[in-house]
């Protein structure tokens, strides 16, 4: 199994010309060109870097649709082996949907959906969204 950091991702789905070695490596790594499939995976920390850094606006200011469409055809590839999956797609589906939330918040609440815990916040913003009730502790 491979594990797949950050850089990766980019050089993949943010080729340049100057970087055309990387994206060919990365290439290897999604495509899988020899066909042995070897497996991936990585954390839900460099998919979130993933989402910031192509998001910046002085580096490649993709929009949310497109990091996820991007991001979401690598993670779906079945040699990719990432830990309850299914939140993190979910997680993109609600950042994707809703610009109020965090790509971070958005993974809290999957995450607590998917393992049917309540998600505890300070944050009213995802409290709202989640449709719990803030956590408040100042009274």
């Amino acid at each position: 199994m491979r594990f797949v950091d950050t850089n990766v991702f980019i050089r993949y789905l943010a080729p340049s010309a100057s970087d055309d070695k990387f994206f060919i490596a990365a290439q290897r790594v999604f495509n899988d060109p020899d066909g042995s499939r070897e497996p991936f995976t990585t954390t839900d920390a460099v998919i979130a870097e993933v989402i910031y850094v192509l998001g910046s606006e002085v580096l490649y200011n993709q929009s949310r649709s497109e990091r996820v469409t991007n991001l979401a055809a690598l993670l779906r590839l079945d040699h990719c082996r990432i830990p309850r999956k299914s939140a993190v797609f979910e997680a993109l589906f609600l950042w994707e949907h809703d610009s109020r939330i965090s790509f971070v918040d958005a993974l809290c609440l999957a995450h607590a959906v998917d393992m049917n815990d309540d998600l505890v916040t300070f944050d009213s913003a995802l409290a709202r969204i989640a449709h719990v009730q803030r956590w408040d502790r100042r009274s």
